[in-house]
């Protein structure tokens, strides 16, 4: 499941002590159109995934690997029955070792290994089995195996990604690789910032782009306009004080979150959650 999705961005609860996320699951459930600041890694071990990649789709066999760059808009399809592994990994985790300092973007947009295409994809599986094994153990040294083998696998895959499934050259999309580390970290920045007053002009410097180019860059990029992303920033931010401030007013959440206005807040709330922000603490009171 898709735990936090803000619009089209996932936002990726990490395991506390490394910043990688493992799901196995078996549930008969589709993946919305999104993305993620992770390397997101699909291995399905029973039945067929259908998978869509902006204009591309992909069919996943048993043990077939979907390596996806950070900043791609995708989905997912499920059968009915079914079973897959995902792996989220937070590119940073390995930039300080030479050769993967590009990280985000060495699969862009997607990289994929199969029986007919891919070298070493059965010590691929193995791998992806034994992540699973110790993500959901709890044997000494338990996060320096998951290091090592996140490490090889990567390896594995990046020594074996030479003939890309689409020509990066013709890809007529322009969330250009060059770009998807730039605007990964300007909407981190927006995150991180809501409750400021950003403005479309330090946004563009800090792309280092002019503010038109800016402007028409990020639409494509998120497919929301800037302000309208702020404003679902400033929303997940709201959701977390309305939940962990339960004695503020609403007037007083609306103001930390960044909103000038509390008739703006209540509307954009509503329209965003299906619900006021008091319906949203009361049903945060009773779980």
């Amino acid at each position: 499941m898709i735990e936090v999705l803000n619009g089209i961005r996932e936002t990726i609860i990490y395991d506390e002590n490394m910043s990688i996320r493992f799901y196995y699951n078996n549930s008969f459930e589709d993946y919305p159109i999104h993305w993620q600041p992770a390397i997101e890694i699909i291995m399905p071990i029973e039945n067929i995934y259908t998978v869509k990649i902006e204009e591309n789709t992909i069919i996943l066999n048993p043990g077939d690997i979907l390596f996806i760059s950070p900043g791609v808009l995708h989905q997912l399809f499920a059968p009915e029955t079914g079973e897959r592994y995902i792996l989220l990994i937070e590119p940073p985790l390995f930039s300080n070792i030479k050769g993967l300092e590009a990280l985000a973007s060495m699969f862009y947009p997607y990289a994929l290994y199969t029986d007919d295409s891919r070298k070493n994809k059965e010590r691929m599986n193995q791998l992806m089995d034994n992540i699973y094994t110790e993500y959901s153990g709890n044997s000494d040294l338990k996060y320096a195996s998951l290091y090592a083998s996140i490490l090889e696998l990567l390896v594995i895959a990046g020594r074996n990604k030479t003939n890309l499934p689409i020509d990066i050259v013709n890809i007529k999309n322009t969330r250009s690789h060059k770009y998807v580390s730039k605007f990964l970290d300007i909407c981190n920045y927006i995150d991180e910032h809501c409750t400021e007053n950003i403005g479309i002009k330090e946004l563009a410097a800090l792309s280092g782009f002019s503010e038109s180019h800016f402007i028409r860059l990020f639409k494509q990029f998120t497919n929301y306009s800037y302000y309208d992303y702020l404003n679902r920033s400033r929303i997940t931010h709201a959701k977390k004080l309305l939940t962990t401030m339960p004695n503020s007013s609403i007037v007083d959440i609306s103001l930390q979150s960044g909103f000038g206005s509390l008739a703006t807040f209540n509307r954009l709330f509503k329209s965003i959650n299906k619900c006021t922000p008091t319906q949203y603490r009361n049903l945060q009171r009773e779980q």
